[in-house]
């Protein structure tokens, strides 16, 4: 079987950084578990490099906002030179080949969401979704939390989507040195974390008021961000996965502020590397985090603050089996895992 592989030319909209880490990770464990499966990924200049290993046909670069209507001519031929037997394509850039039966992926659904809330324009984008979401052979995606969002926003019916979990790394078991001075509070914000920043700016300003903590904040960040977060705050765009890991390891509290997201990536990585985390308790987090995070409201940042400030005053005993219940509550969630239920979604079409 030949799967062939639509890749963007940049994060599709809406999408926070976490969506190609998925793909890269669970191609990489697919071809591990199945090595009769072939993957052709189409690829463009920012992303080539990641997908080494895999027969890479790079495409010409399209601009991400114009993805969803104007796919075509690059991706025409490059199917002519490498046929493949199924499409796998991001929901926000659906692809119209007829002669190629596909299926499409989604780690969130927050830029049709807040596209369908304010943007005029975005109904016939949200139109065109919903009409490639009935005609596919089926929808990939991370959560139960986005497979019940998809019937509600998408109108896809609950027995076409198929849900495939991220797994974990375990490299953010292994111990690692922190990039930063301790204690440290890590603050990870992303594409998902724009309608939090009202509630996240102003607590983390009150933050370092009271508790003269340490802030690194980390991710490929978003629109709104303020350009300095104060100046006990460090920006870290990116990080190699073991410096991540030491910065997790070390971390006095770990905040997660983004309040829709269908894969809750990060907070799972945060688990694995024992940090006690923050959180809202909405989109998948709760599906994988269980009762392990110290909830707050999303929508006011006192509670955020509040949040914290219990975490920091944790007593150890209680900051250790707090952390190894985040850890026991993502155990079985593996790449091998969310490869065999890929794999699976394909065997069964």
């Amino acid at each position: 079987m030949r799967i062939g592989v639509n890749t963007p030319a940049g994060p599709p909209h809406g999408y926070a950084g976490h969506w190609e880490r998925y793909m890269v990770r669970v191609l990489r464990a697919c071809r591990v578990l199945q090595d009769d499966t072939r993957f052709v990924v189409y690829t463009h200049a920012q992303n080539h490099h990641l997908y080494e290993g895999c027969t890479r046909f790079p495409l010409d670069e399209v601009h991400p906002r114009l993805l969803p209507m104007r796919r075509g001519a690059a991706l025409d031929h490059a199917l002519k030179k490498h046929p493949v037997d199924y499409l796998l394509s991001p929901l926000t850039a659906p692809v119209a080949h007829r002669s190629v039966p596909q299926f499409l992926y989604a780690l969130d659904l927050a830029g049709l969401e807040r596209g369908e809330r304010r943007v005029r324009g975005q109904a016939s984008v949200l139109k065109h979704i919903r009409k490639a979401c009935a005609s596919v052979r089926g929808l990939i995606v991370s959560s139960e939390y986005l497979r019940h969002r998809c019937l509600d926003l998408l109108e896809t019916p609950l027995d076409r989507v198929m849900v495939a979990p991220p797994g974990v790394d375990l490299i953010f078991e292994k111990a690692a040195p922190s990039l930063v001075e301790e204690p440290c509070l890590v603050l990870y914000i992303d594409a998902l974390a724009k309608d939090s920043l009202p509630v996240v700016i102003p607590a983390m300003e009150q933050l370092m008021k009271d508790a003269g903590c340490n802030v690194a904040v980390v991710g490929p960040g978003c629109q709104g961000e303020p350009p300095c977060w104060g100046e006990r705050a460090i920006r870290i765009e990116r990080l190699p996965d073991p410096q991540l890991a030491g910065l997790y390891q070390h971390a006095a509290v770990f905040v997660y502020p983004c309040k829709n997201d269908g894969c809750a990536l990060p907070v799972m990585e945060a688990l694995r590397s024992r940090a006690p985390v923050v959180a809202p308790k909405s989109g998948a987090i709760p599906e994988f985090a269980h009762a392990t995070p110290f909830y707050y409201n999303p929508d006011s940042p006192s509670s955020l603050l509040h949040a914290i400030h219990r975490t920091l005053e944790e007593k150890d005993a209680e900051r250790r089996a707090r952390t190894h219940q985040g850890r026991q509550a993502i155990a079985d969630h593996t790449w091998e895992q969310c490869a065999w239920r890929l794999l699976s979604a394909f065997s069964r079409a």
